[in-house]
């Protein structure tokens, strides 16, 4: 079936334009880095316009637009070779006094200008589209093997069979949604790890903060000590909504899995006539309720500030 590079995780849509991008553009690199940006612009007007007709979001356009920079820089201005001579010839003119200098290079950057933009314009969407076409399977394989974990790559296990069956047309709309959902999901659960701590002394230390505060005579020095208290009542308190969300985060994690072997079957079953089309529907929107889970888990965590814990992306 057609699976397009803006359906799957943010940094395979990078990695498999970008690697396109480059080999069009007659570079011999072909090692392409998975990681994204730290920041990701939204995208112009341009960008905008090489998308249309793609059904791709925000995210999705301005990612692709980073990805296929090489490709179609060469596209847009290879053109701009042919007029190297005429150039060439106005500076001559100009150096000779034939013209007036400045005649000459207004001219070289006004029509420069105007066939960058037409270029620009007129091969952009053609060489964007052209990055974004369906994913072949030797696109994924090097993917599976560099797959830092079993989630990224029973993901990209799923993303290889379903490009290896044939599946009907009434059907493959919901096999892509359910991919996207998985893949927008995998990318917001963040990996929360929580070191483990002693609730219960931290809890009596707290109190005997607060009982001499309570004795203490000083003002100052008991205002300090119920400062103190809190403090500590706070680091606990992190703690065990840490300890929440990172049971949470492996409760989907599973889940993902779970939801990638059931897609898996149903597509297997469904090729076979084991499966009606209603039963894929079904998968693909409790994909989108794991994405919708895992976005509030990774808008929990980072609410949660504490160095008793450490939060990374899921960008391995």
């Amino acid at each position: 079936m057609k699976i397009c590079p803006q359906h799957l995780r943010d940094k395979h849509h990078m990695a498999i334009v970008k690697k396109r991008s480059v080999m069009a553009s007659g570079s011999s690199t072909t090692d392409v880095s998975l990681s994204l940006p730290p920041e990701i612009p939204a995208p112009g007007f341009w960008g905008r316009q090489w998308a249309k007709g793609l059904e791709m979001n925000e995210r999705q356009i301005a990612i692709g637009n980073i990805a296929a920079e090489a490709g179609t820089a060469v596209a847009t201005w290879l053109p701009m070779v042919i007029l190297i001579p005429f150039w060439i010839l106005m500076l001559v003119l100009g150096i000779k006094g034939k013209i007036p200098l400045a005649n000459a290079i207004a001219s070289i950057t006004i029509i420069t200008t105007l066939l960058g933009t037409l270029t620009f314009g007129a091969f952009g969407p053609g060489v964007f589209r052209k990055l974004h076409e369906s994913i072949q399977e030797g696109e994924i394989e090097p993917l599976i093997q560099t797959a830092t974990d079993e989630l990224d790559r029973e993901y990209l296990s799923l993303v290889r069979d379903a490009i290896r069956l044939e599946i009907p047309a009434a059907a493959e709309e919901s096999v892509r949604n359910s991919i996207e959902a998985l893949g927008e999901a995998i990318d917001r659960l963040p990996v929360v790890i929580s070191k483990p701590l002693d609730s219960e002394a931290l809890a009596t230390e707290a109190e005997t903060l607060r009982q001499q505060a309570l004795e203490e005579s000083d003002r100052v020095i008991a205002e300090s000590l119920e400062r103190r208290a809190k403090a500590v009542e706070s680091r606990i308190e992190s703690h065990e909504r840490s300890a929440v969300l990172a049971r949470r985060s492996e409760a989907l994690n599973a889940e993902m899995l779970a939801q990638i072997e059931a897609l898996r079957g149903a597509l297997f079953a469904y090729q076979s006539g084991g499966m009606e089309s209603a039963e894929l529907n079904r998968l693909s929107e409790s994909a989108r309720q794991v994405a919708f889970e895992s976005t509030a888990v990774a808008d929990a965590q980072r609410e949660l500030d504490t160095p008793l814990q450490i939060v990374q992306g899921r960008t391995g």
